[in-house]
């Protein structure tokens, strides 16, 4: 089996990201999703996702305090390839947030404004979008040089990661 499992990864450590693309939309259909934070290997792989699939579900955690370029880059995107950006917020509103916490969290403690406003949505809010967080011991997508999380499916050190979650669905990131 391990032997198996092996030979596999090696063959897929082969891929180009779009044979890898391609894989996960033949094999798992609309369970696939992509997350992104709209940095420069996120979009690249955005682009790559729409010449091999134009219809596909992307999402990204809105902190609230994205910088205006990166919404305005969200905007052009979900324009360009005809796709929705689904925007998983915290439930915890930035005004609650100063009034419970104080102003500029992310300034004074900027661990504690994250797991505000983006681990928290992720193991709530992302079930959402279709993901379904595995355990809260598991801290969810990861870029390949993050570390190994679940089972990966790794084309390159240079191409995008996906990682079969508890369902059997692929979530890709780059």
């Amino acid at each position: 089996m391990k032997e198996g499992v092996e030979r596999i990864r090696q063959l897929v450590e082969q891929w180009s990201p779009e044979d890898l693309l391609r894989w996960a939309f033949v094999t798992f259909g609309g369970y696939v999703e992509i997350a992104s934070g709209f940095g420069p290997e996120g979009v690249v792989l955005i682009d790559i996702a729409a010449r091999v699939q134009p219809s596909f579900r992307i999402f990204t955690l809105d902190t609230d305090f994205l910088f205006p370029e990166t919404y305005r880059l969200m905007e052009q995107i979900e324009k360009r390839y005809g796709i929705r950006v689904e925007r998983v917020k915290s439930t915890l509103t930035p005004e609650d947030q100063e009034r419970l916490y104080g102003p500029a969290l992310w300034g004074r403690d900027p661990d504690a404004c994250c797991n505000l406003r983006k681990v928290a949505q992720e193991a709530v809010g992302v079930a959402s979008v279709g993901y379904q967080h595995p355990s809260r011991a598991d801290p969810g997508p990861r870029r390949r040089a993050q570390g190994r999380v679940g089972r990966e499916i790794s084309p390159s050190k240079n191409q995008p990661a996906g990682r079969l979650d508890h369902r059997k669905s692929l979530a890709l990131h780059p």
